[in-house]
Parts: structure tokens; C-alpha cells; sequence
């Protein structure tokens, strides 16, 4: 498997970043947020996306802001909630990093346990390994 790391958007305090897979179009993140599009969980979106803002201008990735989740990590963390308990998988390399994968809505009490989000759990613990 080929993956380029791609950058996303930059903040003063943080850099996000994704990755697109050989032969894909879009970027993980890309996927994961048409993914919840579709699903019209935009609330929940919205709801992540100002935490992303929030710590890539004000706060910085510091390591109270994710749930660590074995080698990855997630977000939004304990203190955020969404109304579909919604994940998205990323890896935080450090304070000004952070590289964001793929997620989905958590339905059961343990990731593995959550058809939606199982296999991206499973894959965002391979890539923060290989990275």
C-alpha cells in the first residue's frame, strides 16, 4: 500500500493533515466527513469541526484533547459529545500535528465492538504504527 500525507489545513497553533491512499481521490478525512454528509449528521460536523478550530487556533494538540485509543487516537475527546457519539480516527504526532484518518458513528460500548467504526479503528492503530 502506497499513502502520501497529505496537508488539510493550517491554524496558528496546528497543522491537520490526512491521508490519501494510492489510488484514491480523496483524503480519508475527505471520506469520513461525506461519509457523515450523507448521513446528514451535520450537527455533529459542525460540532467537530469548531473542536478542530478551537485547538488548531486557541489551545494546541495537547494530549487532554484526544481519546487515546490504543496506537491512535480520536476525537472529539470525553468532555465533547456529539448527539450520534460520532469518532473520527487521527493520529497526534505532537502539540502542532495532528493527522486525521477516518471514523463513523460508535454504537456500541467499545469501537471494536461498532460495525461502523471497527475497521477504522483497526486502521488508524496500523497507520499511526507504520508512521
Amino acid at each position: 500500500m502506497f499513502a502520501e500525507i497529505i496537508e488539510l489545513i493550517h491554524y496558528k497553533e496546528v497543522t491537520y493533515y490526512s491521508i490519501l491512499l494510492d489510488g484514491d481521490k480523496e483524503s480519508l478525512f475527505h471520506q469520513f466527513v461525506n461519509k457523515m454528509l450523507e448521513k446528514r449528521l451535520n450537527e455533529d460536523l459542525a460540532i467537530l469541526k469548531s473542536f478542530l478550530e478551537k485547538v488548531g487556533n486557541k489551545y494546541g494538540a495537547k494530549k487532554q484533547y484526544f481519546r487515546f485509543e490504543n496506537t491512535a487516537d480520536a476525537l472529539p475527546p470525553n468532555f465533547v459529545s456529539t448527539k450520534h457519539n460520532l469518532r473520527l480516527y487521527c493520529m497526534r504526532i505532537n502539540e502542532n500535528s495532528v493527522i486525521l484518518f477516518n471514523g463513523g458513528m460508535k454504537t456500541k460500548s467499545t469501537s471494536q465492538e461498532s460495525p461502523e467504526v471497527s475497521m477504522h479503528f483497526h486502521d488508524a492503530n496500523i497507520y499511526s504504527q507504520k508512521i
